[in-house]
């Protein structure tokens, strides 16, 4: 299927930053007069230089993770908390340049992937008036309207969707993505359902404010670095979580 490349990309940063941190850590004119009044994330026409996403990603199965992120578009970082039912406590991580900074919340031990963070900048005029209008592979297309928000709905019957990280086998299965916009067409939030074999993946994306001060937790003191090789070996054990996206999304991860 082929969606619009900037806004593919930035769900998929996100996606890579909340799913790449818990294996570290183991091993967005003013269309409406006064719109902005009744629309707290109305961006007036300007690119956010921040903003605070929630995500959370959960399988019918049990599995179930979600992270607090705080996105510095004009400064290239992402940081932020997370948790998962594979843990028994948090996450806080910190992401720039070319490093992915993650410690279990409250140990004070730092570990560190090298992988360079993308540039930010494309993202923020993205979440600002995506182009939503070139999406395309869809078998259907719905448009619901609230208020001030719009939510365009994509539906594909049959997607090739697959289990992390090279986990071997493609299965047949069904896509929901919707993505909703504010009163001026700013993103507020976008979720994906995926079901096959029984079970349903949901990844879910809310825009909670922004450009809002962003206090991240930078690493101090010793950070160990961590092989790519043993990160992959510590995510493969996400392919018995029940997780289950398209297949196109797993080749950027």
């Amino acid at each position: 299927m082929k969606y619009s490349t900037r806004l593919r990309a930035w769900v998929l940063a996100l996606v890579a930053l909340s799913l790449t941190t818990y294996g570290v850590v183991i091993a967005a004119t003013d269309k409406l007069p006064g719109a902005s009044a009744h629309d707290p994330l109305a961006l007036q026409g300007y690119p956010p230089s921040t903003a605070k996403i929630t995500i959370s990603l959960q399988t019918s199965s049990g599995f179930s993770a979600t992270a607090d992120v705080g996105v510095d578009f004009a400064n290239d970082v992402l940081s932020g908390t997370a948790t998962t039912s594979a843990l028994p406590t948090g996450l806080t991580f910190y992401w720039s340049g070319s490093r992915l900074n993650a410690t279990v919340t409250g140990t004070g031990a730092w570990f560190a992937l090298h992988t360079p963070i993308p540039s930010l900048y494309g993202y923020s005029l993205e979440v600002t008036k995506p182009d939503i209008a070139l999406i395309s592979g869809f078998s259907s297309e719905t448009i619901r309207r609230a208020g001030s928000q719009t939510t365009y709905v994509f539906t594909s019957q049959h997607s090739s969707l697959q289990m992390p990280f090279g986990a071997p086998g493609i299965k047949d299965g069904t896509v929901t993505w919707s993505i909703t916009t504010g009163s001026q067409g700013e993103i507020t939030g976008t979720t994906l359902v995926a079901v096959s074999g029984g079970v349903t993946t949901t990844l879910h994306l809310v825009v909670d404010a922004y450009n809002v001060k962003i206090h991240p937790d930078v690493p101090a003191g010793n950070v160990t670095v961590v092989a790519p090789s043993q990160v992959l070996n510590i995510l493969s054990s996400l392919s018995g979580s029940g997780i289950s996206l398209p297949s196109g999304l797993w080749r950027f991860l």
